[in-house]
């Protein structure tokens, strides 16, 4: 297999993985309705734009286009993996929009103005710089803030993130190797076999661990949220119910026994109710 083959080959791979995250998503967008999940559909549809693009790139021999299609695979990449980001940590915490909007502004006009003014290559090593410093914040913050999200998270969704912390990190430092001896860039590598090996792998692995992880911090964050549904339903109900036996003590001193009987067996069941919310509620 020469450099090409494994690029190409490599990449492929990486569009599958997306593909699967972007599926995932939107599942979960269908079944929860839950507006975070646009965020993270968007940012796995920005990575398999930029994915194909890249792809598209292998088979392009003139100059121009191929500068053209680093140009676009930077805006793309970026822009999905700040999406990504943002999606995910939005599950903990309010992101500022203006941070946000500023971050995406960047990341479109940037290379494209640089682009006309023929010095995007500087400005898309600035912005592979910000997009790796967003990533290795998104990997301290929740170190940081490790009680908090353990409130949230299982352990093994916890250690699960720290897996891939430790591949990012591995992956960043990879790329920047690549970058340093001209072997990379926008995301565009041409690197000798066992390099392009290597790379793919952190970055698949990446890939495929984001994808786990997300479907592990969704199946947390919908346990939490059907125990606080169960705890307040139960709560709920139990006042209700409270009202319906001071009724009843009213009625047994009007003596309308035959309605008290059937308010009675309709509290017994509606007790029994509570009692079996409550135990799914700890288990």
């Amino acid at each position: 297999m020469n450099e090409s083959e494994a690029v190409i080959l490599g990449l492929i791979f990486v569009l599958l993985i997306r593909v699967l995250g972007f599926i995932i998503s939107l599942e979960f967008f269908k079944n929860l309705k839950d507006t975070k999940f646009i965020k993270l559909i968007l940012g796995w549809c920005f990575w398999i734009v930029g994915g194909a693009i890249n792809l598209s790139a292998q088979f392009v021999s003139q100059v121009a286009i191929y500068e053209i299609l680093i140009l676009f695979n930077t805006i793309f990449s970026a822009t999905g993996d700040l999406f990504l980001l943002v999606g995910i940590l939005s599950y903990f915490g309010k992101i500022s929009n203006k941070i946000f909007i500023s971050l995406n502004l960047l990341f479109i006009l940037g290379p494209i103005l640089a682009y006309f003014f023929y010095f995007y290559r500087e400005i898309i090593g600035i912005i592979s710089v910000i997009r790796f410093s967003l990533i290795i914040l998104f990997t301290v913050y929740p170190l940081i803030r490790r009680h908090k999200f353990q409130e949230i998270l299982s352990s093994k969704t916890y250690n699960w993130f720290l897996f891939v912390a430790v591949f990012l990190y591995a992956y960043i430092i990879d790329y920047f190797f690549l970058i340093s001896q001209g072997k990379a860039n926008g995301g565009i590598v041409n690197a000798h076999p066992m390099e392009l090996i290597l790379y793919f792998f952190l970055l698949n692995a990446v890939t495929m661990m984001i994808v786990i992880l997300v479907l592990h911090i969704e199946y947390d964050l919908t346990n939490l949220q059907r125990f606080e549904l169960k705890d307040t339903y139960s709560h709920d109900l139990g006042n209700i119910l409270q009202v319906i036996y001071s009724a009843a003590e009213i009625m047994k001193k009007d003596q309308n026994f035959e309605m008290l009987e059937v308010i009675e067996e309709h509290l017994n069941k509606a007790a029994y109710l509570i009692k079996e919310i409550r135990k799914l509620s700890y288990r």
